[in-house]
């Protein structure tokens, strides 16, 4: 478990890179939904959804998924989910309720 009080700053520019990618991938799906038009003549109508939902797993799950298992720059437990509640919306901890974001005091 991390004992992070000094790598708040960094922890914080993680936590914004994973949600900046699990928002670009995204656009996975309507990539996706362009590569099964294309081969729609050859595989028939069923192509354009199964391209776009394997564009999803294959892109977006794993990024969100990556996002959602993030620890804490505080505790060190999974910052959306604790033993009894899974949230990946939240705004803090679920475990010591630092909030999002938080800065460390000053000195």
């Amino acid at each position: 478990m991390p004992s992070v009080e000094k790598d708040y700053p960094a922890a914080w520019v993680e936590y914004g890179r994973r949600s900046d990618m699990a928002l670009a991938s995204l656009g996975s799906f309507p990539v996706g939904l362009l590569v099964g038009s294309a081969l729609m003549p050859t595989f028939g109508e069923a192509a354009v959804p199964i391209v776009g939902v394997l564009f999803i797993a294959s892109l977006a799950w794993p990024c969100f998924s990556r996002l959602y298992r993030w620890r804490c720059p505080r505790c060190g437990a999974p910052f959306h989910r604790n033993e009894t509640l899974h949230n990946p919306f939240t705004q803090k901890c679920l475990n010591c309720d630092l909030p999002l974001r938080e800065r460390l005091p000053p000195p």
